[in-house]
């Protein structure tokens, strides 16, 4: 018997007791145990847009006892989480309360979190945004994991550059994406 209804998955993320996965369709993010497939009855966060929509997590990371959330939306709500204010970015802790990390992106033309990375203390972003938390940040930046706060110094991105992926080897960060239309490595 299925917990949740099924709908096609827009991102996952993985710990050593369960999947993560969002929907692409309802804004639902949920987990599922890892060794039976379950669905957690007691773990479910929503994202929506500000006209009540369902939004959309694109990127999702585990890391620290959080999942962080990365996508198209500006509130979060869940089980234990009353509708809160989150434009684009959010984290969850495992336990299902709502974190204070809320880095705050801005856009001329709205805002999308694209890609998250988990590097240490640091959590890279990439995606659709002109600033964090006031400070210019052409669609990528480095925030503290706890904190939101910005952890290195701007970065050179091109304008007309949205971010899509982020990989590291442990040593380096790679980010990729499309500049003035054309790929971006």
């Amino acid at each position: 018997v299925l917990l949740h209804q099924p709908t096609p998955v827009a991102a996952l993320t993985v710990d050593a007791a369960w999947v993560y996965f969002s929907s692409a369709t309802t804004g639902e993010v949920l987990r599922a145990d890892i060794a039976t497939g379950d669905v957690d009855q007691t773990w479910r966060v929503v994202v929506s847009r500000a006209d009540n929509s369902p939004g959309v997590v694109t990127s999702m990371v585990n890391t620290g006892g959080f999942v962080y959330l990365g996508g198209d939306f500006e509130r979060i709500s869940g089980i234990a989480i009353p509708v809160t204010t989150r434009r684009a970015v959010a984290a969850v802790g495992v336990d299902g309360s709502l974190a204070a990390w809320a880095p705050a992106l801005e856009g001329l033309n709205g805002v999308t979190l694209r890609a998250l990375l988990a590097q240490g203390p640091t959590i890279y972003i990439g995606g659709d945004f002109t600033s964090v938390n006031g400070q210019f940040r052409l669609g990528f930046a480095a925030v503290d994991a706890v904190s939101g706060v910005l952890s290195q110094p701007e970065m050179v991105v091109l304008g007309e550059t949205s971010i899509y992926g982020l990989a590291t080897d442990g040593a380096r960060t790679f980010v990729t994406g499309a500049s003035f239309g054309a790929p971006l490595v």
